[in-house]
């Protein structure tokens, strides 16, 4: 890698801690922990569809613009129902195993375990 495009990186790697610092000092998100190449490559790309050409003018515009603040933390978070979404997959799923839940000569009835409980209800 060119010094050119070293410095650069480094650059902004600086101002995503600056970012994300910020956002937590001035509302109390914290991305500060956050894996640091899937953060920067989801600030970067939030960034250019905001035509931004470095990431201290996106700062600006996060911790300034409400509205864009709200796309920033749309566009970190990460929909945990979105894995739900596909009813095909689940009803292959459900024609393909259920009969080896329920007719399995191991498990002769289905079993619930409850989350924080030791022992497993038939």
């Amino acid at each position: 890698m060119s010094t050119v495009a070293t410095e650069v990186n480094d650059l902004e790697d600086i101002e995503i801690s600056l970012l994300l610092d910020g956002l937590y000092r001035a509302y109390g998100f914290d991305f500060r922990e956050y894996s640091r190449a899937s953060i920067k490559r989801r600030i970067l790309d939030l960034m250019h569809g905001e035509n931004l050409a470095t990431v201290s003018a996106f700062q600006d515009r996060v911790l300034h613009d409400a509205a864009c603040l709200n796309r920033f933390l749309l566009g970190l978070s990460v929909h945990a129902t979105a894995m739900f979404r596909d009813p095909s997959f689940y009803l292959t799923f459900r024609k393909k195993t259920s009969r080896f839940l329920c007719c399995s000569t191991v498990f002769t009835a289905p079993m619930v375990l409850i989350s924080g409980s030791i022992r497993a209800l038939r």
